[in-house]
């Protein structure tokens, strides 16, 4: 694996896995799991404002570390 790809992968980690472990989870009442494959993850939360109240500070984190969120593939379902 290219040295860039693993850098990425470790930014990934630490910009957004330990943020949502030791942050969100923390302030939350209910619960709540971030599921990861590669570059992409996936949020499920027990309750819909939960996941109403995460959504604008994921943004925020994303776009403070130039993380760029692909609108496309950016669901707030809660019917899935």
């Amino acid at each position: 694996m290219k040295s860039n790809i693993k850098d990425f992968f470790i930014y990934l980690y630490y910009t957004l896995v330990l943020w949502f472990e030791r942050k969100i989870k923390r302030k939350l009442k209910d619960q709540a799991l971030l599921l990861r494959y590669a570059d992409d993850f996936m949020l499920a939360f027990q309750y819909h404002r939960d996941a109403k109240a995460v959504y604008g500070s994921l943004l925020a984190r994303l776009r403070r570390f130039n993380l760029p969120v692909a609108e496309e593939k950016t669901s707030k379902d809660s019917d899935l």
